[in-house]
């Protein structure tokens, strides 16, 4: 208790949001009780029960008639009560209490005479205590709705204001804003922060070790922090007091599935089995509960390696194009015999995970109650096994192998008084990710990557590495209570991750060729040097670093009316980075990396409860984002000296002939050392977010939310080479057709100098990006009646921002003009005008007495999960072929201007190919049957993507080709010509997480239950 006394004057010192909030992986029910003329009535007590938890909370309302319980356990079957002596007492039917949601009581005590008097009341029909922008996925909505692989990254869709980014299978991305998405399990962070961006929601905890989650889209809660995106807050499940258990097993064959579109009639179909089990139930009388649940999935299949690549391959990508290639016929035959070798392979893909829950309730009183949680998972499969069944430019052959380890434990207490609570918890997460090489005798060059046009027809990963194994402690406490008609909550949380990686990139070097002829003129050992980089690292390829994070928030929310809720938060967050143990003498900036001075954020919402079918909400707040573990390692590592970094031109003298790599840094050639480094003012994004909803209830269980987001992204990472001298000359290109007479011309600055010329690229991390996103939501909910629930989502939305490409070590955006951040404003790489996403669940209840009728009807469950979208979009781009005027000298020839950034055609509209927009229904059908009266037998068949509408997921996007020299001549003058690619636009892949592919699969299931 002695926590509670040193929150104390946190309160006293600053009050703010949010009434009766629910804490991390519990939910809130708040209320007050009233006389009829609508005065609190103080101290009256309310007796908040549940019999198969084994729960009973008595509170004892404020001077102002208020009462809070906000760290109640998930469940159904909660009864609320209130007694008052010399008043009536009041009682209500059961009812659900889920993650996250604040369920508001509005009761009303006569005044009894003789003993009689009236008693009224009932939860309230809308949301009237939050602004923010969420959903809650009920524990029906967990159980009924089909998921392949069992996973929830399908129900997080209808949360709104977000979409799934099909080019990245599996990546969530809210509100446009693509990184700082935050996992919890019940309460504890389990995110893998090392990663600026990974596809996935909370995949360590099996779909039958969920009771249910929240989706916080925008507008969350002073509580909550490290997040510019949205938060997943996921509850186990608890023991009851009956025992009740499940066995269960899914079972996928081939015959059911289709091909994906662009399979090309090869097999790629897959067979899976998924089972599992789970038990719950008390351990001592109706204090001390259990549940377990384990699972286990096997998967086989094969994946199809592919060239579609235009500048490589035929329209159908059944063969190399000889047009591609204008090197000597003896050259051209060579490649072309090596290449055709890769291209529809098939190749080995399968999928293993074991999984495990276990936990402990323990509720030694009304007052005080323990839980203990902990979670495991092992998976262990190819690289690209969940994402790309079908890989329409290499990376199949030779893909490492992964096997990732995750361990999750949680131990929480919470000591509840009349009108007082703490929460305090203590949560440990590890996550290991091994990776391990894998031989293919078709790739080129043994362990040397090499990558044609963008095309991967190298190895992938030459040595075993570790990347990441983190590992984290997180502290937490909350304490609340009343004061008046105020609610107060305060808390601290403190985290300490450890990362260690074992990783060299492109450890035995990398060669990045423009074109086929290029790579043709090399390949054969020819002692030429076309490519138009080569990459490697050299070093020592372990490190270990901490970073720790303190954060402090309070919350006041003042209810002056019944009708009026207004919110007032501040959240703190203060990050300890780790320290280079190094400095490069040539740039002063390594020798740190600066944390911000103040990352403050101010919360403010207020709610008008119009009538009690209607609420107007409104709220705006700062939310930053965290600093990425892959960031944080990029700047450990950016003064070169522990691992050294190289890029290497071709005409740079020491340059490497392909297959050549270096061995010791001492032969690194000068002029190619690359160092990382971050401004002296350097500090994390953050986005100041704007709410508005109307909500209203309109009959049988339901309610429609009509909410607008308005989102501004500031100070995001972005990258300059403040290595580059500024230019001094500009160049114009020549536009041709494909019959390659000019069409027009293009004019652009050219970068050719360096300002330290014994390195190559000076990456300086800055906050130059920005970005904007304006949305619109409709959401219906209905919670079962009738045999039939709904809930649903639609977003109509816009995103812009001017951070350009991912730089080369993928946390940061690098410009198309150096440092010219303003010239890449554009639609987002993540924009998505329209999406939907319905999830409903019917189950028939035959009336009357036929019992015909109950026996066909009674038992049977249909429910789908749908989803309707617009296209999503991708920029085009050019691939430079070697210098391009005569008279100067490039600084790097990836890009037109010779700065080496984006690449996009600046004379074209930024994401301008379309996708294509996406149809897909999810089905499931079940029969149950009851065997006894305790036993159940579930029969069910699921079938995903029913009707097999695929979908492209990724386009062609080479527009032009630049060369210097017309193709198969070598000498002459040089004059930048670009030629326009066949195919831009045309659809590649249709992939889907995590299977693979978005082609229909269908499974049948059977689970027992008891």
């Amino acid at each position: 208790m002695k926590s509670r006394r040193i929150l104390l004057p946190v309160v006293l010192l600053c009050s703010c949001n949010v009434w009766g909030q629910a804490s991390g992986g519990f939910g809130a029910v708040i209320g007050i009780v009233q006389d009829p003329a609508r005065q609190g009535i103080p101290d009256t007590t309310v007796v908040l029960s549940n019999d198969a938890l084994g729960v009973e909370l008595t509170m004892n309302t404020s001077g102002d008639g208020w009462f809070n319980a906000p760290t109640v356990t998930p469940s159904p079957g909660y009864k609320l009560k209130a007694t008052r002596a010399g008043f009536a007492t009041w009682e209500s039917e059961e009812f659900p209490v889920s993650t996250g949601e604040k369920v508001s009581f509005e009761i009303t005590l006569q005044m009894a005479e003789n003993a009689e008097g009236e008693a009224r009341g009932g939860a309230r029909l809308v949301e009237d205590t939050k602004s923010g922008i969420s959903v809650t996925i009920t524990p029906l909505a967990v159980d009924a709705t089909p998921i392949s692989d069992r996973r929830l990254n399908q129900l997080v869709p209808l949360a709104p204001m977000m979409n799934v980014v099909n080019s990245q299978p599996g990546l969530l991305v809210f509100h446009g804003v693509p990184f700082s998405n935050v996992f919890l399990t019940d309460g504890i962070n389990t995110t893998n922060n090392y990663f600026q961006i990974r596809r996935g929601a909370t995949s360590q905890v099996s779909l039958d070790g969920v009771q249910d989650f929240h989706v916080e889209s925008a507008g969350f809660s002073a509580e909550f922090g490290g997040a510019m995106g949205g938060i997943v807050n996921t509850a186990t499940r608890s023991g009851t007091t009956a025992y009740h258990g499940e066995a269960y097993e899914f079972y996928r064959n081939r015959s059911l599935q289709a091909e994906d579109r662009y399979a090309m009639g090869y097999n790629t179909r897959q067979l899976q089995h998924q089972a599992g089990a789970n038990l719950g139930g008390p351990l001592y009388g109706s204090k001390l509960f259990f549940f377990v649940n384990g699972e286990f999935l096997h998967r086989n299949g094969q994946g199809l390696n592919r060239i579609t690549n235009p500048l490589i391959a035929d329209p159908a990508g059944t063969r190399i194009l000889a047009s591609n290639c204008q090197a000597t016929a003896a050259q051209c035959s060579v490649v072309t015999r090596v290449l055709q070798s890769q291209m529809n392979v098939l190749v080995p893909l399968w999928d293993h995970s074991v999984r495990g829950l276990a936990r402990i309730d323990y509720r030694r009183s009304d007052r005080n109650s323990f839980s203990v949680v902990g979670n495991a998972i092992e998976w262990h499969a190819p690289i690209l096994a969940e994402t790309e069944v079908v890989a329409p430019n290499g990376g199949l052959l030779g893909q490492p192998t992964v096997r990732e380890r995750t361990r999750f434990a949680k131990a929480g207490w919470t000591v509840t008084g009349a009108s007082k609570t703490n929460d305090a918890r203590i949560g440990w997460f590890q996550d290991r990710i091994s990776e391990y090489p894998t031989a293919a005798p078709q790739l080129v060059a043994g362990p040397v990557g090499i990558s044609i046009a963008g095309t991967t027809v190298g190895a992938s990963l030459p040595y075993p590495a570790v990347l990441p194994s983190e590992h984290r402690w997180d502290f937490v406490e909350n304490a609340n209570f009343l004061l008046g008609s105020h609610a107060i909550k305060v808390g601290v949380e403190l985290l300490k991750t450890t990362d260690f990686a074992h990783y060299l990139r492109n450890a035995a070097g990398l060669y990045e060729y423009p074109t086929l002829t290029a790579f043709a003129q090399d390949f054969p050992l020819t002692g030429q040097r076309n490519y138009t980089t080569f990459s490697q690292t050299l070093g020592n390829a372990d490190r270990t670093f901490d970073s720790r994070l303190f954060r402090a928030y309070a919350e006041d929310t003042w209810r002056p009316t019944g009708r009026i809720t207004v919110d007032f938060a501040l959240h703190y967050e203060r990050p300890r980075l780790p320290q280079p143990s190094q400095v490069n003498p040539s740039f002063y900036q390594t020798a740190a990396i600066n944390p911000p001075g103040l990352d403050l954020s101010p919360r403010v919402g207020v709610a008008y409860l119009v009538n009690e079918r209607t609420v107007v909400r409104a709220g705006f707040g700062f939310y930053y984002a965290p600093y990425s573990g892959q960031l944080l390692d990029t700047l450990f590592l950016g003064n070169a000296l522990g691992q050294t970094g190289i890029s290497v031109n071709p005409n740079q003298s020491g340059a490497p002939v392909h297959p050549s790599l270096f061995q010791l840094t001492s032969q690194v050639p000068n002029g190619t050392t690359n160092v990382a480094f971050a401004l002296a003012k350097f500090r994390n994004p953050y986005a100041q977010e704007t709410t508005v909803a109307i909500e209203r209830h309109i009959g049988a269980g339901t309610t429609v939310t009509l909410s607008l987001l308005h989102s501004r992204g500031i100070k995001l990472w972005t990258t300059q080479d403040a290595n580059l001298a500024a230019p001094t000359a500009t160049q114009t290109y020549t536009i041709a057709n494909a019959a390659r007479q000019a069409t027009g011309t293009y004019t652009t600055q050219v970068w050719t100098g360096k300002v330290n010329a014994n390195f190559a690229h000076a990456y300086q991390v800055e906050n130059g990006g920005s970005s904007w996103y304006n949305g619109a939501s409709l959401q219906v909910s209905k919670r079962m009646s009738h045999g039939i629930s709904v809930a649903a989502s639609y977003t109509f939305s816009h995103s812009i921002d001017n951070t350009g490409q991912s730089a080369p070590f993928a946390t940061v955006s690098s410009a198309t003009f150096n440092a010219n951040y303003p010239g890449d404003k554009g639609n987002s790489a993540f924009d998505q005008r329209h999406r939907a996403s319905i999830q409903w669940v019917w189950q028939p209840a035959p009336k009357g007495n036929s019992a015909a009728a109950r026996h066909l009807l009674s038992g049977w469950q249909l429910s789908t999960m749908t989803t309707l979208a617009s296209s999503q979009f991708a920029t085009p781009v050019v691939t430079v072929e070697g210098q391009q005027f005569s008279g100067i000298t490039m600084a790097y020839t990836s890009s037109l201007n010779g700065s080496g950034g984006w690449a996009r055609v600046p004379f074209l509209p930024i994401d301008n190919l379309k996708t294509g927009p996406e149809y897909n229904v999810d089905a499931r059908l079940v029969r149950t049957i009851p065997v006894t009266e305790r036993i159940q037998v579930r029969l069910m068949f699921e079938a995903f993507n029913a009707f097999n509408t695929q979908y492209n997921t990724s386009v062609n996007t080479i527009a032009y080709t630049a060369m210097g020299l017309p193709p198969g001549v070598t000498t002459g003058t040089r004059s930048g010509t670009l030629v326009p690619a066949p195919g831009v636009g045309n659809g590649i892949a249709s992939h889907g997480y995590p299977d693979g592919t978005n082609a229909r699969r269908a499974q049948v299931a059977l689970r027992i239950v008891f």
